[in-house]
Parts: C-alpha cells; structure tokens; sequence
C-alpha cells in the first residue's frame, strides 16, 4: 500500500482551503454586533493577503491582532457607512410608502445609494485601509505595487 504523503499539492490546497474557512467563520462570529463588522472585515483582508502573499501566518493570532489594532480607524469607517446605508433604506421606505409623483425619484435615488455608494466604497476603503496600518505608513514588508 501507498504512504500518503502530505506535503502533496492536495494537502497543501486542502490546507488552504480549511484556512480560509476558519478565518471566515472568526469574520461571521465577529461580525454578530454588527458595530464591530469593520474591524473583522480588517482583520479577514489581513490574514487573506498574508495568504494570497505566500508570507507566514496564523489565522486566529494575525485576524485578531488586526482586529485591536485597527480597531478605531475601521469602527469609524464601518459607522459612516453604516449611516449612509441607513440613510439611503429609510429614503427608499419613505419613498414607497407615499404616493406622489417626485416618489420615482426618491425611491431611484435611494436604490442607487443603497446599490453603489455604500458597497462600492466598502470595496475599496477596507483593503486600503488593511495596507496602511495602524501608523497610516504602509506596513513593513507590504507590496504595494498594482499587479
């Protein structure tokens, strides 16, 4: 019979994959008071791209030394944009529950916000943030370059 040999290809995706995972399920579990969902969405880009960057990493120590570190600066950016989305819902609510006829354009207006400016920014900002640090320098050892 054949010794498995667990330094193979499969192993080591399947490794990967369980990693991912579990820093998913810390995301998903951090997340629950959803004030804190921008401090775990931090603390998710930083172990995905010490992965994607091939660099050492431990899911649970790296997710949340990213989640105390950042978590002022990705609180406040979390809460902004939590208002935006906030702001846009009660919008397109008010604007279905009247019957006028400036409603089309509110109820418009409130889907696009809702639609493109509160995850589209999201998108963008939190990685951004990620690559910064706490210090507002780029973290040391970071490439930044565009690929």
């Amino acid at each position: 019979m054949k010794k498995t040999n667990i330094d193979s290809p499969f192993y080591r995706t399947m490794g990967k994959i369980g990693d991912l995972l579990f820093a998913n399920l810390l995301w998903l579990v951090c997340c629950l008071p959803i004030v804190t969902a921008g401090a775990s969405t931090l603390g998710l880009f930083t172990v995905v791209n010490k992965m994607a960057a091939k660099e050492d990493y431990t899911v649970h120590t790296d997710f949340f030394k990213a989640f105390k570190r950042d978590f002022k600066q990705s609180t406040a950016l979390w809460l902004v944009l939590l208002l935006a989305g906030f702001a846009a819902l009660t919008g397109l609510r008010t604007a279905t529950a009247q019957d006028t006829p400036s409603t089309g354009i509110l109820a418009a207006a409130s889907f696009l916000l809702l639609g493109l400016a509160v995850p589209l920014p999201c998108a963008r900002l939190f990685p951004a943030e990620q690559r910064r640090g706490a210090s507002g320098l780029p973290c040391q050892g970071q490439n930044l370059r565009r690929r």
